[in-house]
């Protein structure tokens, strides 16, 4: 999973990027929990480190990120007792959730390695 790039990300299901992002988290020095399958209260990972505790959302998609996925980080922020959210994709969101997002401060980010 750790020589997985890019290139590969788009053959991944939902669950292997999930489990990229953890050995990418985990490679950074967060301290990371992968949340179960389903039940996970709007959050693919919990990282944690010395600043607090992020959700992670991880969508790997062949459409932009809407809305509900940022509806679904502020939930699990409270769930997770979380301090900050991200949403992690390979596609791009819709204008309509950058602009959720931005009401509520939360970062998007594309993996790049």
């Amino acid at each position: 999973m750790r020589k997985l790039g890019i290139n590969n990300i788009d053959k991944m299901t939902g669950r292997e990027f999930e489990q990229r992002l953890e050995v990418l988290f985990g490679d950074l020095g967060y301290s990371v929990k992968l949340t179960p399958e389903s039940g996970d209260y709007g959050a693919d990972l919990v990282v944690d480190n010395a600043s607090g505790k992020t959700v992670v959302q991880a969508k790997r998609y062949s459409h932009p990120v809407g809305v509900s996925a940022i509806q679904e980080l502020t939930s699990s922020m409270a769930y997770y007792s979380a301090k900050n959210a991200i949403v992690v994709t390979n596609n791009y969101c819709t204008p309509q959730a950058k602009e959720l997002a931005s009401g509520i401060r939360l970062s998007f980010g594309n993996e790049t390695n």
